[in-house]
C-alpha cells in the first residue's frame, strides 16, 4: 500500500557505483556536469568567481556564521572531499562523494561537514 506510509523522496545522484576502481562522474564528463549543477542548485557549491564576496556571505548567512569564516571551509578540508584518486582525477581536483563529482579545493558548499584531521565530533567525545 502507498501514501501516506510510503517512504519520503530523496534527490538520487547519479554516479556512485562501488563495483568500479573509478566513480562513473569521473569517466563521464556529461554526468560530472550533470551531477555538479545538481550541487549548485541544491547546495550553493561555489563561488563561480574567485572574488565573489556575496557568495561567501550568502553561504556564511546560511551557516549563521561570518563571510570570513565560512571562507575557511572549502572542498579541500571537507569531509566529503577525496583526492586520494589520483587514476581518476585530473591533478588538482577532488572528488565529492557527497555529490558525486569532480570538484576544486578551493570551492565551498552547503554540505560542507568537518573532516576528521580538522577535529570532527569523534574528537569531542570523553572516555567517561
Amino acid at each position: 500500500m502507498k501514501g501516506l506510509l510510503s517512504p519520503k523522496v530523496m534527490i538520487v545522484i547519479k554516479g556512485e557505483e562501488e563495483d568500479e576502481s573509478c566513480p562513473l562522474p569521473t569517466q563521464d564528463e556529461a554526468l560530472n556536469e550533470e551531477n555538479k549543477a545538481i550541487a549548485k542548485e541544491k547546495a550553493m557549491y561555489g563561488p563561480e568567481r574567485e572574488g565573489d564576496t556575496q557568495f561567501w556571505r550568502d553561504l556564511g548567512a546560511k551557516w549563521r556564521i561570518s563571510a570570513s569564516q565560512a571562507k575557511e571551509r572549502r572542498c579541500g578540508n571537507c569531509e566529503y572531499f577525496d583526492m586520494d584518486m589520483e587514476d581518476c582525477l585530473p591533478e588538482g581536483a577532488g572528488y565529492c562523494h557527497q555529490w558525486n563529482f569532480m570538484c576544486a579545493p578551493d570551492k565551498s558548499c552547503a554540505s560542507w561537514e568537518m573532516g576528521d584531521e580538522e577535529g570532527g565530533e569523534e574528537d569531542l567525545e570523553s572516555d567517561d
